[in-house]
């Protein structure tokens, strides 16, 4: 279900401000600021296949996350939930963690997909980020017992394994 384009462009023109740092839908404009390897995140939010949240400060992207509305990104927890929406790839900059940036992105992917009618959001965690996992418990999310296991090369070209919670949030 796709949101009114009329109120979709008025929250992106709003976006949310406090604290210098503006929380919005990534823009045309932002995307010439973006490092080239964003560009298949770029590619999949202007096809509408998700939505890339961003955090500024300034001219400074210092978050970012993405509200995938084609269920979950690890073909496991796809399978598993397959209507799923998902929050992925949530980010803060190491040097504004602890603001209340994580949260404030994390609102902003809620609201949306409410506005959607979506009913609940999924999202991983690394069994070793205490820190994400207990941030997204205070928010309502509930770890499912599902362990996702996700292959990447990382951006120095290592080939990194990672285990990850999966956690659900009913809206």
């Amino acid at each position: 279900m796709r949101s009114d384009p009329a109120a979709l462009a008025t929250r992106q023109a709003q976006g949310h401000q406090m604290s210098g740092v503006d929380v919005r839908f990534l823009q045309p404009l932002d995307v010439p600021r973006l490092d080239p390897g964003w560009a298949g995140q770029v590619a999949g939010h202007e096809a509408g296949r998700w939505s890339m949240l961003t955090a500024w400060r300034g001219g400074r992207l210092v978050g970012s996350g993405c509200l995938r509305w084609e269920g979950p990104f690890n073909t496991d927890m796809a399978v598993r939930f397959p209507q799923l929406v998902e929050l992925a790839f949530l980010q803060i900059d190491p040097e504004f963690r602890c603001a209340g940036i994580g949260s404030r992105l994390m609102s902003f992917g809620e609201a949306e997909a409410r506005s959607r009618r979506e009913t609940a959001l999924g999202l991983a965690a690394g069994l070793g980020n205490q820190r994400a996992r207990s941030l997204y418990e205070r928010r309502g999310y509930v770890a499912t017992g599902d362990v996702q296991r996700d292959r990447y090369t990382d951006s120095e070209g290592q080939q990194v394994q990672e285990e990850s919670a999966y956690f659900i949030k009913m809206l």
